[in-house]
């Protein structure tokens, strides 16, 4: 087994986070006890040893260490290597230079580092004083003494406690800072950086910025599901100007507002920021700008959200607050559906397109089905990470039997699938030491609330509201919280466990060995038993039945859940590859799958995406959006798997579980489309791509001033959509009621805000149509509706309608409507009915025929 050099093992350090930096040559250091390392370092001397194994366990393969002979000589040669950093005398600095590298920190950082050096103050007290939690301030301390130390010339961890004695002094002498006065010209004197006072006094006021941009994501998230899932154009405009003026505030008030900025974030920030500006630009081949604004404005959501997120320094402590408010606000929406099919009388709501399957709020099932699976992937990381906090580990064993019940019930067998791929995956790679604990308090609970959902089979049709399905309802809303209630106190019961497996450690020389005699033997036993039940002959029936399967046919909705069938979703990825072969490179155009889908369709069904975000994507975009769209999913995903290892191994491996779950799924439906179940990927892959350590100048005055008006022009569009939204959907609301004249004005000010828009002209060709005398002037509408979306049959139908109503030809755009979309009955029907020479048959025909919504 090959053993890294020393170089080698150098580098491997250096990648090391500050905190765990500092941490190794501590634990490495010779001449102290467990006991004094514990005291530096902030662990319990029961923690030292297994802390120490891990940690150097870590660095040694990150090098390229294998097996336990190469591990044990590299933690020789880092003992060394740690013992010469401290006789090179790269050890001990001046108190001078300590001072200066004192300066050079930021105000607010400078006050920190008094704060969490002075004497006489624990852990609770500085943490209340600072805005910190209390197991923040071991970190912190290690991680801003480190840098200052650094900063100041210190190598080696001799040096570093060093400099932390002298930096300890200097923080005891320096004088309590003397009020500043008032200068009567304070408003015109330049600007000086804030006094230390002035510091100490805006650290409240940061945590409290970082507390609300690591709950934005979670707040947005109930938001976009209770809207529709954010599907609509409305809303997604302004959600992109929620976030721009998140980041407004974030340039312009924060003292460092990019210090979380690095390469990894860069390099997904260009692969997204590309995507968006090639989806803008695929108007000028597609003719129809319309669509490619509006999902560039989707696409710019995502930016925003990796960018904002990525702004912040990157701490374990930080991921968990993101992923706990996350999972609350995922919790949260899945309660409101769960309540609304239960407990009808309790949240009753409006008829659905499929009432036999929750889809309440977010409208789609499998969308809902989705977030429930995400809920369930993260709440399992938060219950059995015995890193995480005890409250926190008992709440999400709470969760689980919700969330298990809300997925059963939108019989979505995409998202039960993506729910146990993120389950399995988070198990393998995180191997967190609270997982039995985990499985014993919440996986019984769980697994019998499902059941007993399932066998309410009311619960699964349309008459869910009847007076026996109410009854089944409550019967199940009993047995969901009595599971909760279950979990949670079986939760607590089992949290001294928790403690007594964290101390359960194997020694770097057997861990391997272990762990690969119990893999092998996993493996063998799963094939024997897969071997034994003809597994793969089931698998290979099921994929037959997959592929045969175009429509799904059952009795029940409950019996979906054992049919493979694809249920139309082979139909509409052929058509979405036959498309990228005819243009390969740069796509037909952005938002244009719903136009292929009906001028190719092979059947009538309806479809407005493709159900596969990869396969739209290459028929819209081709091979240039869909690399562009890999890079930024992939570098992620990558990022996360990198941190999958060390101290936080569980919770990184949580979060890349369930980024496998939404990237699975995206591949068979459209989830890219409903930013309720996607921005909480991009949210916690934004965190985890952004530096440990800011690296980072802040920005002067003039640059802030200059992004911040970039960023408030760049609101202008997103803006102007949700507005002519909203004047949209009250035409389209007045139409259907038979008020034209309201219709007609609501149409005019949405055409007005966004003139690139063809369905104002739609209503308002429409209205014109049925005005005594305006025969030419709803032509003209219909024409300027037409010109913005050629290749939408939808307005050449209605150019058909109000050129027959005006007694003009209508066969030419009735013939390029029916090419358009040759398979629905309109079309065909309106081929037929203008199949005459004769105008005034042509105008009593056209005001007969039904119109396309």
């Amino acid at each position: 087994m090959p053993n890294p050099s020393p170089d080698r093992l150098s580098e491997a350090l250096a990648r090391l986070g500050a905190e765990d930096r500092v941490l190794v040559e501590l634990l490495l250091a010779d001449g102290r006890t467990d006991e004094q390392i514990g005291a530096k370092a902030g662990l319990a001397a029961a923690e030292v040893p297994w802390r120490r194994a891990e940690l150097v366990n870590a660095v040694a393969q990150d090098a390229g260490a294998e097996g336990p002979e190469a591990v044990l000589a590299a933690s020789e040669t880092l003992r060394e290597l740690v013992a010469k950093g401290a006789d090179d005398g790269a050890g001990v600095v001046s108190e001078d230079r300590l001072s200066e590298a004192l300066e050079r920190l930021g105000a607010e950082d400078r006050v920190l580092v008094e704060l969490l050096l002075a004497d006489g103050r624990t852990d609770e007290q500085i943490g209340a004083e600072a805005g910190l939690a209390a197991a923040e301030v071991p970190w912190r301390r290690a991680e801003l003494v480190n840098a200052v130390a650094q900063d100041a010339g210190a190598e080696g961890p001799e040096a570093v406690l060093a400099a932390s004695e002298t930096l300890r002094g200097l923080v005891a002498k320096a004088p309590e800072p003397a009020p500043e006065p008032v200068s009567p010209d304070a408003d015109l004197a330049p600007e000086r950086e804030p006094s230390p006072a002035g510091a100490r006094r805006a650290l409240p006021a940061r945590r409290i910025g970082v507390a609300a941009l690591l709950a934005l994501p979670a707040a947005l998230t109930v938001y976009l599901s209770v809207s529709g899932g954010g599907f609509f154009a409305g809303t997604t405009g302004f959600v992109v100007v929620v976030l721009i003026l998140a980041m407004v505030l974030r340039v312009t008030l924060a003292e460092r507002p990019f210090e979380g900025f690095g390469p990894g974030l860069a390099v997904a920030a260009a692969g997204l920021g590309l995507f968006a500006v090639w989806t803008l630009l695929s108007f000028t081949w597609s003719d129809s700008q319309s669509r490619a604004l509006l999902e560039f404005d989707r696409a710019l959501l995502y930016l925003l959200v990796l960018m904002l997120a990525g702004s912040l320094l990157r701490t374990s402590e930080r991921l968990r607050w993101m992923v706990r408010a996350i999972v609350t606000g995922i919790v949260v929406v899945c309660a409101i559906g769960l309540i609304s099919r239960v407990l009808p009388e309790v949240w009753p709501i409006a008829p659905n397109i499929a009432e036999d399957r929750l889809s309440y709020p977010l409208t789609y099932w499998n969308a809902l089905g989705l977030l429930a699976a995400l809920g369930i992937v993260l709440a399992f990381l938060l219950t059995s990470d015995e890193r995480e906090s005890r409250p926190s580990r008992v709440l999400a064993a709470g969760a689980l039997p919700m969330l298990g019940a809300t997925l059963l019930l939108t019989f979505s067998r995409g998202a039960i699938l993506a729910a146990a791929i993120g389950v399995v995956a988070f198990v393998l790679l995180g191997r967190p030491r609270g997982l039995l604990s985990a499985l014993v308090a919440a996986g019984p609970a769980t697994a019998i609330a499902v059941v007993l959902t399932f066998r309410a089979d009311l619960l699964g049709t349309a008459r869910y509201t009847t007076e026996a399905a109410v009854a089944q309802g409550q019967d199940a809303a009993i047995a969901i919280a009595l599971c909760v209630t279950g979990a949670l106190l079986l939760r607590l019961l089992l949290l001294p466990a928790d403690r007594v497996l964290s101390k359960i450690y194997l020694p770097p020389r057997i861990r391997r060995p272990v762990i690969g005699v119990a893999t092998a033997s996993a493996v063998l036993i799963a094939v024997v038993v897969a071997l034994a039940l003809d597994a793969p002959g089931y698998i290979d029936r099921q994929y037959e039945r997959f592929l045969d399967g175009s429509v799904v046919t059952t009795a029940t909705t409950r019996d979906r859940l054992s049919n493979p069938g694809n249920n139309g979703r082979t139909d509409l990825w052929e058509v979405a590859r036959d498309a990228w072969q005819q243009q390969r490179v740069h796509g037909a155009g952005a938002g244009v799958y719903q136009t292929l889908w009906s001028r190719d369709r092979p059947n009538q069904a309806p479809a407005t995406d493709g159900h596969s975000l990869y396969l739209e994507v290459l028929a819209e975009l081709g091979v240039i959006g869909l690399a562009l769209l890999a890079l930024a999913l992939a570098t992620v995903l990558g990022r996360l798997a990198f941190f999958a290892r060390g101290p936080d191994r569980a919770l990184y491996a949580g979060v890349l579980a369930a980024g496998v779950a939404w990237a699975c799924h995206a591949g068979i439906d459209w989830d890219w489309e409903m930013p309720a179940v996607t921005l909480p990927f991009f949210a916690l892959g934004g965190l985890a791509l952004a530096r440990d350590r800011a690296r980072l100048q802040p920005p002067g005055r003039p640059l802030r001033v200059a992004l911040g008006i970039g960023l408030l022009v760049m609101a202008v569009t997103p803006a102007l959509i949700a507005v002519s939204q909203t004047h949209l959907d009250d035409s389209v609301r007045a139409f259907r009621q038979g008020d034209c004249d309201t219709a007609i004005d609501a149409a005019l000010s949405s055409a007005s805000t966004l003139s690139v828009r063809p369905e104002p002209y739609e209503i308002l060709g429409y209205c014109d149509a049925r005005r005594r005398g305006a025969g030419r002037l709803a032509v003209q509408m219909m024409e300027e509706a037409v010109k913005r979306d050629p290749d939408n049959w939808e307005f050449r139908y209605g150019q058909a309608l109000v050129r027959g109503a005006a007694g003009l030809d209508p066969r030419p755009a009735a013939r390029e409507a029916y090419r358009l979309n040759p398979l629905n009955d309109l079309t065909r029907d309106a081929v037929r009915r203008f199949n005459t020479d004769d105008p005034l048959k042509w105008a009593r025909r056209a005001r007969m025929a039904r119109l396309p919504f």
